[in-house]
C-alpha cells in the first residue's frame, strides 16, 4: 500500500502485513521471548536448588537443628514473610494493570494514525518507513512492554521466596511457595503469547485492524 495515502496503520491489508513477518524479524522477536523466560526458568532453578539444599539432613545438623523434631520458623521472619508476599501480591496487580493498559494504548485510533506518518525503527535499529514493517515494530514494542511488566511481578515474586527460603519460612510455611504464581503467570505468557507468524497475525488483526473474532 502507497504509505503517502494512508491515514492510519489499521488500513493496512493483511497480504501487505505478511510481508513483514520475515524469518529474520521473526527470530530476533522470538530470542528475546526465549531469553527472557530462561531468566525466569534459572532464578526459579536456583531457588528451587537452595530450598531442597537446606532441607538436607547434613545441612540441616550443620545448623544445629533436630532431625526429629519439626522446624520452626522464628515469629519476626514469618511475620516478614507475610508482609512482603502482601506486597507483592500488590505491586504484582498493579504491573499486570499496567501491562494491560500499555498494551491497548499501543493500538489506540490516534497512535496508529500518528504512527502511519513517522518514520519508526525495526529490531535493528534501523529507520523504516514501509507500513507493514511499522505495523510489525508497534506489535513487537507492545508485546515487550507487556512481558517486561510481566516479567517484573515474576521478579518480586521470586525474590519473596528467596526471602522465604534463606530465612527459613518457606520449610516451615510452605504455603507462601504461592509466591511462585507471578513466575508461573509470565512463563505461561511466554509461551503461549510465543512469537510465530500466525500469532503475530491474529494480534495484527484484532488489535491493529481491529477485527475481534480473527
Amino acid at each position: 500500500m502507497d504509505l503517502t495515502t494512508m491515514q492510519s496503520l489499521s488500513e493496512l491489508p493483511i497480504d501487505d502485513f505478511r510481508r513483514a513477518l520475515t524469518t529474520n524479524n521473526l527470530r530476533v522477536l522470538q530470542i528475546i521471548y526465549a531469553a527472557l523466560g530462561a531468566g525466569i526458568v534459572i532464578f526459579l532453578a536456583m531457588i528451587i536448588f537452595l530450598a531442597i539444599s537446606y532441607q538436607t539432613p547434613a545441612m540441616m545438623l550443620a545448623a544445629g537443628e533436630s532431625l526429629q523434631t519439626p522446624f520452626q520458623a522464628a515469629p519476626q521472619a514469618i511475620a516478614f514473610m507475610r508482609m512482603i508476599s502482601i506486597l507483592h501480591g500488590c505491586v504484582a496487580s498493579v504491573l499486570y494493570l499496567l501491562a494491560y493498559v500499555v498494551f491497548q494504548a499501543q493500538f489506540g485510533s490516534h497512535r496508529l494514525r500518528n504512527y502511519a506518518t513517522v518514520a519508526m525503527l525495526d529490531s535493528r535499529g534501523r529507520t523504516v518507513t514501509a507500513p507493514e514493517e511499522k505495523a510489525l515494530a508497534v506489535i513487537r514494542m507492545a508485546l515487550l512492554v507487556r512481558l517486561a511488566f510481566c516479567e517484573g511481578a515474576a521478579l518480586v515474586g521470586l525474590l519473596t521466596c528467596l526471602a522465604g527460603v534463606s530465612s527459613g519460612v518457606l520449610r516451615a510455611e510452605p504455603l507462601y511457595w504461592l509466591n511462585v504464581a507471578s513466575a508461573a503467570i509470565m512463563l505461561a505468557l511466554v509461551v503461549f503469547t510465543f512469537p510465530t507468524e500466525s500469532r503475530l497475525e491474529r494480534v495484527f488483526l484484532r488489535s491493529v485492524r481491529k477485527i475481534h473474532n480473527a
